[in-house]
């Protein structure tokens, strides 16, 4: 099973590319990169998964609470996976990165598929589910959900994966232009990790 959200576009070779990939591995669920653009067409991200090195669990949450390997559009699952682990949760925002969590825990064995075959959109409209004051609130809710599992890290992960959080809310009230929130969501995230956060934001320019 895969998920292609209605603004979404899948190329014609995505699906049976990832389809024979999760069969010669028998995976019971895959992930492959995501390219991400703006409404007008211009790139915004690429989330490219080169850090997967190992595929124990233990390796795949970490991974999973640094980088988030989500966009809903670039997971396959087989069904049966899917309905042991309790499918998605009923939640607007963030719901695919719920979905990975459960997945890993669960301890079924992943593919990973390089390259990408995927167009996926930004929303930027206000009010809209992954945009605005949604947005932020699922990413604070997100934060608090990851603190039972980041205690595993190391120092330098957990700050990773704070500085992050505070750079995603940061870009969130930019788009809503809430200008003081915006700075102050900067310096919690600079704070956090200097030089990654530099690095960060210097990738979305």
């Amino acid at each position: 099973m895969t998920f292609l959200d209605d603004d979404d576009i899948y190329l014609p070779q995505k699906i049976e590319r990832q389809v024979q990939v999760m069969v010669e591995t028998v995976a019971n669920y895959g992930l492959t990169n995501l390219h991400l653009y703006w409404g007008n067409g211009r790139p915004a991200d690429r989330r490219v998964r080169r850090y997967i090195k190992k595929t124990d669990p233990a390796s795949l949450m970490e991974y999973h609470l640094l980088y988030h390997m989500t966009g809903t559009d670039s997971l396959m699952f087989r069904r049966d996976y899917l309905l042991q682990i309790g499918g998605f949760d009923a939640i607007d925002e963030g719901d695919e990165y719920y979905l990975m969590h459960k997945a890993i825990r669960a301890g079924g064995r992943i593919c990973y598929l390089p390259g990408c075959d995927i167009r996926a959109h930004i929303h930027t409209v206000e009010g809209g589910l992954s945009s605005g004051q949604a947005k932020i609130d699922g990413e604070n809710r997100l934060y608090s959900f990851k603190q039972e599992f980041v205690q595993e890290l190391s120092a330098k992960s957990r700050r990773y994966v704070r500085m992050r959080h505070h750079a995603v809310v940061a870009f969130a009230y930019l788009r809503m232009r809430q200008w003081g929130a915006f700075v102050r969501e900067c310096a919690l995230s600079f704070v956090a990790a200097p030089i990654r956060c530099v690095g960060l934001f210097l990738q979305q320019l």
